[in-house]
């Protein structure tokens, strides 16, 4: 016995037949016949009528209630009557099962689940390097590229679970070629997250470039404008850079400003504001300091200013004792002066500042004997990014960071590495460049430590000569330290 199901389609539209998720409904193409304009007169009469207006993007298996249509559609003009429409006629086991909805996502959760990696687009020197266990950077951004490009062929707008399952298949193909390693081989994570990471960044990178082609007619962004741009969202994730603000989160945001870290909703909040966050500090015209502290203050704090980093630039914090200590060897082998006394990072800046022969002291102020209550000494810094600032009181240090000659923290930090952590977070959290006088080492820190090499745009202010610089010198710690 079966029940038979009208489909509504607007004229033009094809229908294709999708095995349904649930194991009492089999949707078999044998058992679809479609209806000619004729077939239709035994139903509506033969007056021309508007189209139907879908109100939602569910298919309904209908029961024993025959409200199928007032349930989906509008139903246009004085009575049913007036409409004409092109249906679809399925035949499907009489069952009471049946009387449930099947949603659209979940057709396109089969979809996706159902999609097979296009080997055969892949070239065969790139597979046999999968084979082999090892494939370089630009193999690697190329099949990126062709994934993308096949699943696009099913939707533009590919949403996240997608890529997840698509980035699982390909690392459990060859889950020796996508491992995350450090340069010495270490093995970080599975790749998966990195995997996944490149191919969302890659279709975000397809969807506005696409949607810039198609608004011709409005004016050009500058190329001095869009070098701006380019530079402010420089190592950062671009589709972490601007994500859609999707809803009204102005109660969420006011509570997030006003709790305690401790509360258990905090990292809720945050993560649920990070869309509006980045909205704000994103705009054309960026947020000063001052308006950052009245909007968003919670961006001030120590544990917010971390997750938000990471979540940014979808990299961990600047902890790499490894790489540090290379550092500092290269500096011994140059019979650099060190001091012994002084954190390791402290160490490191010093080294790298004195090899690129650049002035740390323009990047990290050292005031004795004056409280860190004491405003005024911020005016002696001539220069409104981010800086470092220790406060020495009898031997008694505090370190803190000021921006636009304001201080980032009331209470200040108990360490230089702490400091210096939540200074350079706030150079791509807030979209701002490198100190000019220390723009190479804080480059060097970016590519080397962090491992973070942006396609375009750059923090430096020295742009050309920094990249050269840092890459000559990362060259020199492989081979001779």
């Amino acid at each position: 016995m079966t029940k038979e199901i009208l489909i509504l389609l607007q004229p033009g539209d094809n229908w294709s037949p999708v095995a349904c998720s649930s194991s009492n409904v089999s949707l078999s193409s044998s058992t679809i016949t479609m209806t000619s304009d004729t077939d239709m007169n035994d139903v509506f009469s033969d007056t021309p009528g508007p189209s139907l207006e879908p109100l939602g993007h569910n298919l309904i298996l209908p029961g024993p209630s025959n409200e199928l249509l007032q349930e989906q559609f509008i139903l246009p003009g004085p009575n049913k009557e007036s409409l004409k429409q092109n249906f679809i006629l399925l035949e499907v086991p009489a069952n009471d099962n049946t009387d449930k909805i099947v949603s659209t996502s979940n057709i396109s959760e089969y979809t996706w689940e159902s999609f097979e990696i296009p080997w055969d687009k892949i070239p065969a020197y790139m597979l046999n390097s999968c084979e082999n266990g090892s494939i370089d950077k630009t193999q690697r951004r190329e099949i990126v590229h062709i994934l993308v490009n096949d699943m696009r062929n099913i939707k533009e707008q590919i949403p996240n679970k997608a890529f997840k399952i698509v980035a699982k298949k390909l690392v459990e193909r060859y889950p020796k070629v996508f491992l995350d390693t450090d340069e010495d081989g270490k093995v970080l994570g599975s790749g998966l997250s990195t995997l996944l990471s490149q191919l969302q960044d890659r279709n975000w990178y397809l969807n506005r470039s696409h949607k810039r082609t198609g608004e011709f007619l409005k004016p050009k962004i500058p190329a001095k404008m869009l070098k701006e741009i380019n530079n402010r969202r420089a190592g950062c994730s671009l589709s972490k850079w601007m994500p859609a603000v999707e809803k009204d989160v102005t109660i969420s945001k006011t509570l997030l400003n006003s709790m305690s870290i401790d509360d258990p909703r905090f990292y809720e909040l945050l993560e649920e504001t990070y869309p509006s966050q980045r909205e704000f500090l994103t705009r054309s015209n960026p947020p000063t300091f001052a308006e950052i502290k009245s909007e968003w203050p919670v961006l001030l704090i120590k544990d917010a200013i971390f997750r938000h980093f990471k979540k940014l630039t979808e990299k961990p914090v600047l902890e790499n004792d490894k790489k540090y200590l290379k550092i500092m060897e290269y500096g011994k082998l140059k019979k650099q002066q060190i001091n012994d006394d002084e954190e390791l990072v402290l160490k490191v800046l010093r080294v790298l500042a004195t090899h690129f022969k650049e002035d740390l002291k323009s990047f990290f102020y050292q005031f004795q004997n004056v409280s860190p209550e004491d405003n005024t000494i911020l005016e002696e810094i001539p220069i409104l990014e981010p800086v470092l600032i220790e406060f020495d009181m009898s031997g008694q240090k505090i370190y803190n960071v000021a921006m636009e000659k304001n201080l980032i923290s009331d209470k200040g930090y108990p360490s230089f590495t702490e400091a210096f952590y939540i200074c350079f977070c706030l150079f791509f959290n807030f979209g701002v460049k490198f100190p000019r006088n220390v723009s190479t080492t804080l480059e060097m820190i970016q590519r080397y430590i962090l491992n973070d090499h942006p396609d375009t745009g750059t923090k430096s202010k020295k742009v050309e000569a920094s990249k050269r610089k840092v890459i000559a010198l990362i060259t020199k710690l492989k081979n001779s330290v």
